[in-house]
């Protein structure tokens, strides 16, 4: 069976279908606007992320130029404390030189007192030995005069009792 449309429905048809192609040109020409728009803002978008990326990019230069300045500075004082300890080392090998002598010198020192009491030692051995030989002299002479003295005492006590008998 055949659909019948009349006149009227035609003409309908047709402002409906030129409205829908209307529709679709005013879609089109908005989704061309909303295009344009976004690749604008694809545009600014990357604009921006290039600046940024720019400044990121001159902080991490302005970063590293501080990092290196501090590391030449760390250097520096690294130096300077390496300089500072050969001289504190160069100083210990003086006082350490300066030590030697002084024990080189305390040695020959103690060296010759030793060689003194030697000497003094031998000084007295000679004293004694002398004041050995004094003492035991007089004690010979005291032994002659005391055996001399008993010997006169013994005969003059035997004179003394040969007389008394008599």
């Amino acid at each position: 069976m055949a659909m019948m449309t009349g006149p009227g429905t035609e003409k309908h048809i047709d402002e409906l279908s030129k409205r829908v192609d209307f529709g679709f040109e005013q879609t089109n020409q908005r989704l061309g606007r909303v295009e344009d728009d976004v690749r604008a803002l694809r545009t600014e978008m990357r604009a921006g992320f290039d600046q940024v990326h720019g400044e990121f990019t001159a902080v991490r230069g302005e970063m590293k130029a501080g990092f290196d300045q501090v590391h030449g500075e760390f250097t520096a004082v690294r130096g300077e404390m390496k300089g500072g300890f050969d001289q504190v080392h160069g100083e210990f090998g003086k006082v350490r030189d300066e030590f030697t002598a002084v024990r080189g010198e305390m040695k020959t020192g103690f060296d010759q007192v030793h060689g003194e009491f030697g000497k003094v030692r031998d000084e007295f051995t000679s004293v004694r030995a002398e004041m050995k030989a004094g003492f035991d002299g007089l004690q010979r002479q005291m032994t002659r005069f005391f055996a001399g003295t008993l010997g006169t005492i013994v005969a003059a006590v035997i004179v003394n009792v040969i007389l008394s008998h008599s």
